[in-house]
């Protein structure tokens, strides 16, 4: 008996996905496959699975494109050392939930072209993410300090921009 057990246990674990097969059908554009595939790996809290998850989530990519959502996975990431998780919560505070919804006339998000039913899908999120520089700013330099260089020139856009907000700092 103990060895049909280990046997399944083997077959199983031969057939578990992993973060690679995840990035795999991310290349495809197989956003069905890598979002099962995240979903499944979310409870290991591994930065890159939540991160990947995040911009399933930001982009509308097989997920409904839900911000709050999107937010919500890249701190998770960003608090296990996601650098570009931190630079990508920068852009969303800086612009704002408004500015960065890019739907078609059908509401779709106009960046992938596959989507979940709406009936596995979460609900819409019903807080929007608003514009706020200060909060823009502490994330681009929180990247900004890990060396993501695109971090420091959105800094300097802010501060050229809001100088108000850069004194505050």
């Amino acid at each position: 008996m103990k060895k049909i057990v280990l046997f399944f246990m083997l077959v199983l674990s031969l057939n578990a996905k992993n973060f690679d097969d995840a990035l795999k059908a991310l290349e495809k554009e197989d956003y069905k496959t890598a979002f099962t595939i995240l979903k499944s790996l979310e409870k290991k809290q591994d930065k890159n699975v939540l991160f990947e998850l995040a911009r399933l989530y930001d982009y509308g990519c097989w997920a409904r494109q839900n911000i709050s959502e999107a937010v919500k996975y890249y701190k998770k990431a960003a608090a296990l050392g996601h650098t570009e998780a931190k630079y990508n919560l920068g852009l969303i505070y800086y612009l704002g939930e408004d500015n960065i919804k890019d739907t078609n006339d059908g509401g779709k998000p106009t960046s992938c072209s596959k989507y979940m039913d709406e009936k596995d899908d979460i609900k819409p999120s019903l807080v929007l993410v608003k514009e706020d520089y200060k909060e823009a700013l502490s994330w681009f330099s929180k990247a900004s300090k890990e060396g993501f260089s695109e971090a420091k020139y959105s800094i300097e856009l802010i501060c050229d921009t809001k100088p108000e907000v850069c004194k505050q700092n």
